[in-house]
């Protein structure tokens, strides 16, 4: 399977990255615009000597600043959803990144490492850099930098599970005020639209995804399958796994969706498995029900929510 990464966008960007026939456009910042504000203080652990830090300053400076676009390495995280796909109503385009590597040899895509301190190798190679004052070492030094700046986060990003792209200058264009890097349609494998997403935007990327020769997904929140899952046009159920989407038939043979782990002995969900027997046993059980029957169920919330408040 090749390798896919996933940009989430809101439900009015996809027409807009798809302005130009025949390519796709991504927003790009540099590094210092990032909306973590500690984005690269894990470059160097600055709580060094003085001598040191001052080679750091001498001979790095400020990070160069190169044009960079973060994507995804899952269409199925949900707080990515809900921040960059406009609270699941806008859409995931998954890119092959392979095909983009063929079209751009200079491009530079990675893995962010999620870490709370600054790279000791960094650290290691800049006391060598120093204590050898051999250029090689210094040389070796700034790339190990370079990548700790731009590939590593506090973990408390961890869960966008990123992955990023660093462009060459000369690939950016600026349009409005932003930089934005074109790259062939061809590129993109799918369209995944968000559970939530307005008819107005399915129909627009239905068009769209038709003109690309793309696949197009739409999202489901299901009652008993764990993540987000997907339907294709010919309502095919589709989930993530191993990198990609894969169609799935083992589903619900009432509801459709697909049937997790715990699901997989019986061809109907957890939900679904439940008969008129379980619900009337269910409704026998509920100790609430005979203190209604019995007119006494408000007085005893209040008395039990005295109790309770007691404890907090």
């Amino acid at each position: 399977m090749t390798k896919k990464i996933h940009k989430y966008v809101g439900p009015k960007i996809l027409e807009l990255a798809m302005v130009r026939d025949g390519f796709v456009g991504f927003k790009c910042s540099y590094p210092k615009d990032y909306n973590d504000p500690y984005e690269l203080f894990l470059s160097i652990d600055t709580n060094i000597e003085p001598e040191l830090l001052a080679f750091y300053k001498e001979s790095v400076g400020e990070i160069p600043q190169y044009p960079t676009s973060c994507f995804s390495n899952s269409p199925v995280v949900v707080p990515m959803w809900a921040h960059y796909g406009h609270s699941s109503m806008g859409f995931v385009i998954e890119i092959d990144e392979d095909k983009l590597r063929e079209y751009f040899e200079d491009i530079l895509i990675e893995d962010v490492a999620y870490a709370d301190s600054a790279d000791e190798e960094v650290a290691s190679s800049l006391s060598h850099a120093f204590g050898t004052m051999k250029p090689r070492h210094t040389f070796f030094f700034h790339k190990q930098v370079m990548a700790s700046a731009y590939f590593s986060k506090q973990s408390c990003w961890s869960y966008e599970q990123e992955r990023r792209v660093v462009v060459p200058q000369q690939n950016i264009e600026e349009i409005n005020g932003n930089m934005v890097f074109f790259a062939p349609a061809e590129c993109v494998t799918a369209l995944i639209a968000g559970a939530r997403i307005e008819d107005k935007y399915w129909q627009q990327a239905e068009k769209i995804s038709d003109s690309i020769g793309c696949t197009l997904y739409r999202g489901y929140i299901g009652k008993s399958y764990p993540e987000i899952f997907f339907r294709d046009k010919n309502n095919r159920v589709h989930v993530f796994s191993d990198g990609g989407l894969i169609r799935t038939d083992t589903i619900c043979k009432t509801c459709s969706e697909p049937l997790s782990h715990s699901d997989n002995e019986s061809d109907v969900c957890s939900w679904c498995s439940i008969t008129e027997v379980h619900e009337e046993n269910a409704a026998k059980s509920n100790p609430y029900r005979v203190l209604q029957h019995a007119g006494i169920l408000e007085e005893h919330v209040k008395a039990m929510e005295s109790i309770w408040r007691g404890k907090s």
